[in-house]
């Protein structure tokens, strides 16, 4: 019986297991749990405030994980990247209101 994918040579931790993740995905991990963290706090603000800046403080906070995905290299430089420039268009979009969450 063939296996359809890599098998985990050594995942001891954490990282290991994420990085084997990440290959057995084909990259598609790190884009993945970064879509469903800024999914969760997105839905988790934007009932306390307005979603101009519910879409800020997600996308802060997803860029905060991308920056330790980048780390622990689960993501690339250009996911990264993306990350930061809409980042940058989320707390312009929340420019015109003075709350932040």
């Amino acid at each position: 019986m063939a296996t359809l994918y890599a098998m985990p040579d050594d995942i001891g931790n954490m990282t290991s297991l994420a990085q084997w993740g990440n290959s057995t995905l084909e990259g598609f991990l790190g884009i993945l749990l970064l879509f469903v963290i800024f999914t969760v706090m997105f839905m988790v603000v934007v009932r306390k405030t307005e979603a101009g800046n519910a879409y800020a403080t997600a996308m802060f906070i997803t860029t905060i994980v991308a920056i330790m995905f980048k780390l622990l290299d689960i993501v690339d430089g250009t996911t990264l990247f993306i990350c930061f420039v809409l980042a940058g268009l989320g707390y312009l979009i929340a420019g015109k209101s003075k709350t932040y969450y």
